[in-house]
């Protein structure tokens, strides 16, 4: 028998659908589309692709936990999002001259390495893996930029090329 209950219950699913649109949509527009309308890239480049434990366009209402993947080249550091995130969010490729640094932090027992990306169209912290920072260091002090400032807490230091 059809009941009210039965008819309601075949909405839930394009309720869910739908809402996973919106906010997808909203949450691109707060940092995402800036960098991806400016970097646009149609072709990924060559290079290991890392996971990214948090990525996150200048508020933290902008983050995204474990759904960005990032692929660190010689052309610069190409972002794109898992399948599920892929709606309104087109893949971007951030040229080396946009790379900021190295934040090394300190949180209870657990040191995690942020990187920072700042361009007029905003900023993105990047929360890598110890792998991640390994292959930066491997192509940008290797000629692809002069320097990489690293500031452990209150100290900063510059890397070497």
């Amino acid at each position: 028998m059809n009941t009210k209950l039965d008819q309601y219950l075949l909405f839930i699913p394009l309720y869910v659908i739908a809402l996973w649109v919106i906010v997808g949509f909203v949450i691109s527009r707060m940092g995402w589309h800036q960098f991806a309308k400016k970097y646009a890239s149609v072709t990924r480049p060559l290079g290991r692709s890392f996971h990214c434990q948090i990525v996150w366009f200048g508020s933290i209402f902008a983050s995204y936990r474990n759904a960005v993947r990032i692929v660190i080249s010689d052309a610069g550091i190409y972002f794109y999002p898992i399948i599920l995130f892929r709606a309104f969010h087109p893949p971007f490729l951030v040229p080396w001259d946009k790379v900021v640094g190295v934040i090394k932090r300190k949180r209870f027992f657990i040191v995690s390495q942020d990187l920072k990306i700042r361009d007029d169209a905003g900023e993105i912290h990047i929360g890598m893996s110890e792998s991640a920072v390994l292959e930066l260091q491997r192509l940008a002090f290797h000629g692809k930029r002069k320097n990489l400032t690293v500031k452990c807490g209150a100290k900063r230091r510059t890397l070497p090329p």
